[in-house]
């Protein structure tokens, strides 16, 4: 709607703060829409009060990082933050949280529970069929920030015992602390390898080729937390096992001792006695794989996740 130009950027802020916006002002008179889905507390703020105005049902979607590491701490940018996000959840018609987890967190910022619901997005299933050759142990994919924790994954590979000195090791995904591990992993013994962001299909295709994923999620300083991690799913649809932390949303992406194992938030060293346990027993590795197809099918599956997310816009647009 605005371009990405220095006027764009300006307008965007200023719209962020509160200004009006004549442009999303026309574009909502002019949709005839019955429902309006706005996705992440930031914009469903500046899209309320439209809604609001035209007398259109909204709906809220929270996903993480906009009722932990935003919603955090006794800064006035938090507080504002908190206060305009409790007017927005009271205003809203509907409030959809990504995961219990999020569930809990939106009602204590003020989501009303008699209208908000815990709905899981899902995702589209791989194929199924005969295991792919393994060409990696461990994979991480994720962005490259303190919330991921691969320095935790790195220190736990550190602990493993010599025996495990030749496994390989890919890092798929960018960010601002790429540099810093990769120079902590200059130090380990085994292979390392930073392969930066890649396609969806690519990062697929090095799941389905990879023995485990391993992907330590954990509260970073500001509060930020994983509302769920869709990337847990994808390994999960891969078919291959998952070593992460009990932290977040994760446990409702992760069964623990069916699909994977779950260490405790900051525990390396069980984190580092669970990667080497899978990679020790691949029969046991395997049964989590396919646990984990049947738990996506069964739970995730974007086919029917969608026309539960279809029944929330036509009660939604009764309202």
């Amino acid at each position: 709607m605005y371009h990405n130009d220095f006027l764009g950027r300006i307008a965007r802020r200023l719209i962020g703060y509160g200004f009006p916006s004549v442009r999303i002002k026309r574009a909502l008179d002019n949709s005839q829409a019955s429902v309006i889905h706005s996705h992440f507390g930031p914009d469903s703020i500046i899209i309320s009060q439209y809604a609001t105005a035209a007398n259109i049902p909204h709906i809220v979607t929270l996903h993480g990082n906009d009722v932990t590491g935003m919603a955090n701490g006794k800064a006035p940018r938090a507080i504002l933050y908190k206060i305009r996000l409790r007017r927005t959840l009271n205003r809203a018609t509907r409030v959809v949280a990504i995961s219990d987890f999020i569930y809990g967190r939106a009602v204590e910022l003020g989501a009303p529970p008699n209208k908000t619901v815990r709905h899981y997005i899902g995702i589209p299933l791989l194929p199924t069929g005969a295991p792919d050759e393994k060409m990696t142990d461990v994979v991480f994919i994720g962005r490259l920030v303190e919330k991921k924790g691969v320095s935790d994954l790195l220190s736990a590979l550190a602990a493993l015992p010599a025996a495990y000195d030749d496994i390989k090791v890919k890092i798929i995904g960018d960010g601002p602390l790429r540099s810093e591990l990769e120079k902590q992993s200059r130090v380990l013994p085994m292979s390392v390898t930073f392969l930066g962001r890649l396609s969806p299909s690519e990062s697929m295709d090095h799941l389905r080729k990879s023995r485990i994923f391993a992907g330590p999620s954990k509260t970073a300083a500001n509060g930020d937390a994983e509302g769920l991690g869709m990337v847990f799913l994808e390994a999960a649809s891969a078919g291959i096992p998952v070593v992460a932390y009990a932290h977040g949303g994760v446990p409702e992406a992760v069964m623990h001792g069916r699909t994977g194992y779950l260490a405790r938030e900051g525990d390396v060293k069980q984190l580092s006695a669970y990667i080497e346990k899978l990679l020790t027993d691949r029969e046991q590795a395997f049964e989590f794989g396919m646990a984990g197809q049947k738990m996506v099918e069964e739970r995730f599956d974007i086919l029917k996740q969608t026309p539960d997310l279809e029944k929330i816009y036509e009660e939604t647009a009764k309202w």
